[in-house]
């Protein structure tokens, strides 16, 4: 098993209640790891790898969360963020940037990301933060 055992298991929400993340990541190994380890929390990940299939999954089914790799192939990532934001849907989806780059040269994503993570990614890390994203989302949403 590849969680820390000193780590706690966060109760899994009901099905019913589960939150929806878009994966756009072209590392198939690593995106079934995350897939795999989000979903024993009770997040849906829907893995995408090109900037076709974040559009059209944007268009055609709801989310609560977007991880975006900014080195996917065939997209530029700060292009896409900047086109989710500008969506009426999702102007405020919480968006993770993931690179294993320093940011340092791209300050737009910082700006357009809730949040960047560099790679090699903490899972533990990685669930506390969608939950934190996802849980102030919902308290936006009851205002």
């Amino acid at each position: 098993q590849y969680i820390d055992s000193g780590y706690q298991l966060l109760q899994k929400l009901p099905l019913n209640q589960a939150k929806q993340i878009l994966f756009a990541a072209d590392n198939l190994a690593n995106s079934l790891l995350i897939r795999d380890f989000l979903s024993e929390f009770g997040w849906n990940v829907n893995l995408v790898y090109n900037q076709h299939d974040i559009y059209e999954a944007i268009a055609n089914q709801p989310m609560d969360l977007l991880m975006l790799d900014l080195q996917l192939t065939g997209g530029d990532a700060i292009q896409m963020m900047n086109t989710i934001r500008r969506h009426k849907r999702y102007y405020d989806l919480p968006i993770i940037a993931l690179s294993a780059l320093a940011i340092l040269d791209q300050p737009q994503s910082a700006e357009q990301a809730d949040t960047v993570l560099y790679k090699p990614l903490n899972l533990v890390e990685l669930e506390q933060l969608i939950n934190t994203l996802c849980n102030q989302q919902r308290s936006l949403d009851r205002e």
